[in-house]
């Protein structure tokens, strides 16, 4: 477990101790072979495949609300760009500073952004 735990602060820098621990109890499982984290293939395999191809843009009528983390590279320049040519007036983006698991690492700045966003309070 330590050793699963030790990986996962790794990946995680920006996540504090109590969320790394939550998440080892709810996912790592034991095995004939040892600890493993639990997944569904199915589910993985769905999430690769949406990864590797090139991305859709939402309806331009659709507001939409881009939260890129600074210490990620998911949301690439590109994306972002179009995201605001397509989109225009629609299109709001509110970076924040973590790494990809913002929800884990700023869940109350995250949360507030969101609110902001639904409930019409634009500030980007």
């Amino acid at each position: 477990r330590e050793q699963a735990r030790q990986a996962q602060r790794y990946d995680w820098p920006g996540v504090d101790e109590h969320a790394v621990d939550t998440e080892l109890d709810q996912h790592l499982t034991k095995t004939a072979d040892g600890l493993r984290f639990r997944y569904l293939a199915a589910a993985a395999t769905t999430a690769w495949s949406e990864m590797c191809r090139p991305p859709t843009l939402p309806p331009t009528d659709t507001p939409t609300l881009l939260v890129p983390a600074n210490r990620s590279d998911y949301a690439c320049a590109a994306f972002i760009t179009g995201c605001q040519l397509f989109l225009g007036d629609n299109f709001q983006l509110s970076t924040m500073d973590t790494g990809h698991m913002a929800f884990l690492e700023r869940p109350d700045e995250l949360a507030e952004l969101i609110t902001e966003f639904v409930l019409g309070e634009r500030h980007g």
